[in-house]
């Protein structure tokens, strides 16, 4: 287990193998497409690194599922003022990518079972008896 004193990077990812993330190790058909979903590789020292799709190497999918330190959340990563007080929104690929080019994220790859329960329509289809 992880905690935030004693990661080594400001965000630490889970991420997935495509099949995974495709919905293949549950038995379900795949429902998300890859041109959708945010890419990424892993370094054998367990960098988190910006890739593109088309390198020969493997790649992964974010699970959603990450650690971050405070830091991330600051200038370089995010230029929003701290405590947001005009509720500004923004995107995270594009922090972690650019975390990513920095060195600044780090990845875990889990392997076991695993669902995307991303929307209520994909909750009711894993409650369905």
């Amino acid at each position: 287990m992880c905690s935030c004193r004693s990661l080594r990077s400001d965000a630490q990812l889970l991420k997935l193998s495509l099949p995974a993330a495709l919905g293949h190790t549950s038995g379900s058909s795949p429902t998300r497409r890859t041109t959708h979903a945010a890419i990424f590789g892993l370094s054998s020292d367990g960098q988190a690194l910006n890739l593109p799709k088309e390198t020969g190497h493997a790649l992964y999918t974010f699970s959603t599922v990450a650690l971050y330190k405070q830091a991330f959340f600051t200038a370089p990563w995010c230029n929003i003022p701290p405590g947001n007080p005009q509720g500004i929104q923004a995107a995270l690929a594009p922090m972690l990518r650019a975390g990513m080019d920095a060195g600044a994220v780090t990845a875990s790859l889990y392997e076991g079972e695993w669902t995307d329960v991303g929307t209520p329509e994909r909750l009711a289809q894993l409650n369905a008896p």
